[in-house]
């Protein structure tokens, strides 16, 4: 029978070392001859089907590596792009600071502007005040002169408009008319004008009288400039403040009035010099300027003001420039007259 049947292998062997040899002899029987075939042919289609599935994982692979390629290249163009728009973001953000800077700047313009447009019109005088100081004027003379052309009646008259503008009845006659006309007293609006500028000096309660002239001198050259007049014409405190222009005796008029204003008595003063030029500056009742250098008279009662120190003070300049000797001793005081009824 075939079951048992046997099938010999002979497996011969030579071995050759030292001459000797040997025979294996091996008997398989062919159900298992059969089986090992199956359990062969199981494993070649196991290995076929692996390398199957090598070789797909290998396509796999190869168009994985193909997309992480075409990945990386998308990533590092992302990151390219990102890196530029980044860079446009800085640029902007510089961009916009330095506009944001701009637009603050532009902004403190238009404020300090719609502060000074303001000022201005508070500083305005209309035609009514301005007539009235004409008025006064055709009355006495374009500097006082039909009083006496003299230096004397010159800073007399100076002295009055600061008088007046300071809240006082100065020329009854012109007042009457102007209040007939107007229907308020001409002083009462200058007074009221005087009071603003000292607002716009920034004076305190606590400041000394040093502080308060040093105060009204930066308001003063911040806010006239120096102009020369085609004809010698002094001007009331306000009508310098509203023209926001004068020259020697306009400047010395309104920093006198802002002077008494704040409880410093003043006076106008006037000066020739060698070379037959003359001048306008205001002195002021104190003993000294503090630290800073200064000028004074140590006595004028002979020109009739009050007896003690007067300080000379240059209103076209701040408190730094009070000691310029180069400018000061050059001028000799002719007259002076005490800001006062």
């Amino acid at each position: 029978m075939a079951s048992s049947r046997i099938i010999v292998i002979v497996l011969m062997a030579a071995v050759i070392g030292g001459g000797a040899g040997f025979l294996i002899n091996y008997s398989m029987s062919l159900p298992q001859i059969e089986k090992l075939s199956n359990d062969l042919r199981a494993s070649q289609t196991v290995n076929q089907n692996l390398l199957s599935n090598v070789n797909q994982l290998t396509s796999d692979y190869s168009t994985l590596q193909g997309q992480y390629r075409s990945l990386s290249e998308e990533n590092s163009q992302t990151l390219s792009q990102k890196n530029s728009l980044e860079a446009q973001v800085d640029q902007l953000n510089r961009d916009l600071t330095q506009k944001s800077s701009q637009i603050q700047d532009l902004q403190s313009e238009n404020d300090a502007m719609e502060q000074k447009i303001q000022v201005d019109a508070s500083f305005r005088i209309y035609s009514n005040l301005t007539s009235f100081y004409d008025y006064v004027r055709d009355a006495y003379g374009l500097a006082g002169d039909k009083m006496g052309y003299t230096a004397l009646s010159r800073i007399r008259f100076g002295s009055q408009l600061a008088y007046h503008d300071l809240g006082y009845d100065v020329w009854p006659n012109q007042e009457a008319t102007y209040f007939g006309d107007v229907g308020s007293h001409s002083y009462s609006t200058a007074s009221k004008i005087i009071d603003y500028a000292i607002t716009q000096c920034g004076i305190n309660a606590l400041d000394d009288s040093v502080t308060k002239i040093g105060k009204i001198l930066e308001f003063i050259n911040s806010r006239i400039s120096y102009s020369f007049e085609v004809d010698d014409v002094y001007r009331a405190p306000v009508e310098t403040l509203s023209l926001s222009s004068g020259d020697c005796d306009d400047y010395s008029i309104l920093a006198g009035a802002l002077f008494e204003r704040v409880g410093v008595d003043s006076a106008i003063s006037f000066y020739t010099n060698s070379q037959g030029e003359n001048h306008v500056m205001v002195l002021i009742h104190l003993d000294s300027l503090g630290p800073y250098a200064f000028f004074k008279f140590s006595d004028l009662t002979y020109l009739g003001l009050r007896s003690g120190t007067w300080v000379i003070i240059e209103p076209q300049g701040t408190l730094d420039y009070q000691g310029d000797a180069g400018w000061m001793t050059q001028w000799k005081l002719d007259s002076a007259v005490e800001i006062g009824p």
